[in-house]
């Protein structure tokens, strides 16, 4: 795994020409990172990455081609950790934090052999997170966001319109998908979102709140759960009839 901290990049090496020659040969894609953060890839692929803060820290275990990534950091002390196997057929864009709302101390973590499609994973609250178990599969048009990117407060007569730390109500903390979940076409999950092991979640569902049941289908618009004791298979239903043994 190829391993250095923008520091090595931004400040070591004097020349403009060398520093973007060094860039290139690491990775191929655009890399704007503040010193102070470190940077993990195993692989060469077409990246963006953009790290803006101190103390944050990007590691991409990953070797599987294609790798289409997009990642934004602002903030401190934020983590993003990607395993072994993880596949990007599309753009996957990851935001913590923004240049008019930074996060600190953000996790996101994405397990072994996940496969994704056009997916958006963002968060914007200080010390939350987001966790993708292993061997999931997200379609396109996926958008799991553990924030609500603008205060929703509490107002009434007795109360100031005004959003402070006492009356905001919509404080996102985490977002957690068990392991071979599969999210369909244009699936949004929102905050404090758990959804459990083996579960399939319908085309263009909006899924809160708790589902920790395994092997589940959940769709629908709140989402809820319509079928249980289901579980899925990467190859095609019409591949299992084709075939008594599709193994």
């Amino acid at each position: 795994m190829k391993k250095f901290t923008a520091s090595l990049i931004t400040s070591l090496i004097p020349s403009r020409k060398l520093r973007k020659k060094l860039k290139e040969r690491l990775i191929s894609g655009k890399l704007r990172i503040e010193p102070g953060n470190v940077v993990e890839l195993a692989v060469r692929s077409s990246n963006n990455i953009g790290i803006h803060g101190r103390g944050n820290r990007l590691v991409v275990k990953t070797k599987e081609i294609p790798l289409r990534l997009d990642v934004s950091i602002v903030g401190n002390g934020n983590e993003i950790v990607i395993e072994e196997g993880f596949r990007a057929e599309s753009l996957c864009r990851i935001i913590v934090g923004t240049d008019s709302n930074p996060c600190d101390n953000a996790k996101i973590h994405i397990g072994k052999n996940t496969h994704v499609n056009d997916v958006y994973f963002l968060t914007m609250e200080d010390d939350s997170f987001i966790e993708v178990g292993e061997d999931c599969l997200f379609s396109w048009g996926v958008y799991v966001w553990a924030t609500d990117s603008h205060a929703i407060f509490e107002t009434s007569e007795d109360l100031p319109c005004e959003a402070n730390t006492e009356n905001v109500r919509n404080c996102g903390k985490f977002v957690k998908i068990g392991n071979h979940v599969w999210l369909g076409m244009d699936v949004k999950v929102g905050k404090n979102t758990e959804i459990g092991d083996g579960c399939v979640v319908g085309w263009s569902s909006v899924v809160t709140g708790a589902f920790p049941e395994k092997n589940c289908v959940i769709a629908g618009v709140p989402a809820k759960i319509i079928k249980q004791n289901r579980s899925w298979h990467y190859r095609s239903a019409n591949m299992f009839l084709r075939q008594k043994d599709p193994s």
